[in-house]
């Protein structure tokens, strides 16, 4: 073990570390978002939305199908405003109408969800200078063992530095080496 592979080793932790708690805020945040739906009645007014729209659906179907429709009229134009699109997006899937409305159209001004960010965009802050601390710390070690012992210190699991997992030598991809050197094409005679 090197100080320089404690070093890589460190800073592929902090971007683990960065990452599982932006997954974790972002269930935290999903799920304060899906109560506060809730407490709006949110779904039964999505549930209630869905119904008319897929009754509206039938009857815009029906009677495109009449005979002299489909002769004189060209239904086609300006696809995202023509009612088969409007329809396709509130109608079709369970809780279609709900997920129409929380992901693209509804956008919550809530001071609970402005905290959570705020939150959280203090706690990534956290992480990442205490891991740039530790990695500052550790480069200013004399001695990988010294740096090691240090990182044993605070927590750090090194096993996965001393015990590398086996490198892949199986050929993922055949590689044909004839295209690797493309050779001149000879001069015609």
């Amino acid at each position: 073990m090197t100080k320089r592979s404690l070093l890589k080793w460190l800073n592929i932790q902090k971007e683990k570390a960065l990452r599982a708690a932006d997954d974790e805020h972002d269930k935290v945040y999903a799920n304060r978002k899906a109560a506060i739906y809730l407490r709006l009645g949110l779904k039964e007014v999505a549930d209630e939305i869905q119904e008319h729209m897929t009754k509206a659906a039938k009857v815009w179907d029906a009677w495109k199908k009449l005979p002299e429709v489909k002769e004189s009229l060209d239904t086609t134009y300006n696809y995202s405003s023509h009612p088969d699109y409007m329809f396709n997006n509130y109608t079709g899937q369970e809780d279609r109408a709900y997920k129409k409305l929380t992901i693209d159209v509804l956008r919550l001004d809530s001071k609970e969800l402005e905290q959570l960010a705020k939150n959280q965009k203090i706690e990534w802050e956290k992480i990442r200078d205490t891991y740039n601390n530790v990695i500052m710390v550790t480069e200013g070690m004399a001695t990988a063992k010294e740096a090691a012992t240090y990182l044993t210190s605070l927590g750090f699991d090194l096993t996965e530095i001393d015990n590398p997992p086996a490198p892949v030598t199986a050929l993922a991809i055949q590689i044909d080496p004839h295209y690797l050197f493309i050779k001149k094409a000879e001069k015609a005679a």
